[in-house]
């Protein structure tokens, strides 16, 4: 197993994963996940693979949760535009940000990070 440290070169990130956060291996872990989320449990995740991320946002949807999905791989404009709403904000590859602003603005703002 490839420990969080090696793994998670953000140290804020690296915290924030290791104090609040789960590993999502299989279908069942999204829909607990999903239900944790509905009930306002807020974690954030790690996916084994990205299509247990897509089921995410699928049954999200499904559940008629209102988020908006950030990207932390985009330009900070780009990460700007989802940003002025009352949605629950979902960090999305935020192993991928390569701007230390955006880091800072997750860092001081509500939402889940999804690695």
């Amino acid at each position: 197993m490839v420990s969080l440290s090696d793994f998670v070169k953000c140290e804020f990130v690296r915290e924030s994963l290791k104090k609040n956060g789960v590993l999502i291996k299989d279908v069942s872990d999204v829909k607990a996940y999903v239900f944790d989320i509905a009930e306002g449990v807020q974690k954030n995740a790690i996916f084994e693979n990205s299509q247990l991320k897509d089921y995410l946002f699928e049954y999200l949807k499904d559940n008629d949760v209102k988020f908006d999905i950030i990207n932390c791989n985009a330009t900070e404009e780009r990460f700007f535009e989802n940003f002025d709403t009352n949605n629950l904000r979902i960090y999305n590859n935020v192993g991928k940000c390569k701007s230390p602003e955006i880091l800072k603005v997750i860092q001081n703002n509500s939402g889940i990070i999804i690695y």
